[in-house]
């Protein structure tokens, strides 16, 4: 009988803390997986979809600068960018566990109805300070 009561739970029957409980949980697992996958060499620089790329003012003068003998430069200066974030993505994983682990029910609901950027824009607004404040001090030694 409770299998079969079990199988008769629809998504309605869903309560708001489950859904946040399974949001939650989702959540902690792609933190970690992302930290453990963008955190080590190549992270960034090996993946053409997460790969970091200059600022579009540079881009906009990197054939020019190419021309003038410069090249080697704005090659180290692209994967310089890259294993910087590699070097300080393991900082995130705490912030942004913190961030899942402390989301309310309305955060998980927002996120829930939100648009496809929902996610991301909970992740900045939790961690974007403090992820500065961690960061800045491994990509300047880079």
């Amino acid at each position: 009988m409770a299998a079969r009561d079990a199988r008769a739970l629809s998504l309605a029957d869903l309560t708001n803390r489950d859904a946040a409980a399974g949001l939650k949980a989702a959540l902690e697992q792609g933190a970690n997986v992302a930290v453990q996958l963008l955190g080590r060499t190549d992270g960034f620089w090996g993946d053409d979809r997460v790969r970091i790329p200059l600022p579009e003012w540079l881009q906009r003068g990197e054939s020019a600068l190419k021309l003038m003998g410069r090249g080697r430069e704005v090659d180290e200066l692209k994967v310089g960018v890259n294993r910087a974030a590699e070097q300080a993505v393991p900082e995130a994983k705490h912030l942004l566990v913190n961030a899942v682990r402390t989301m309310s029910v309305k955060d998980a609901k927002s996120i829930l109805a939100g648009g496809d950027d929902s996610v991301t824009k909970f992740f900045a607004e939790k961690t974007r300070a403090p992820l500065a404040t961690r960061f800045l001090p491994i990509v300047t030694k880079v």
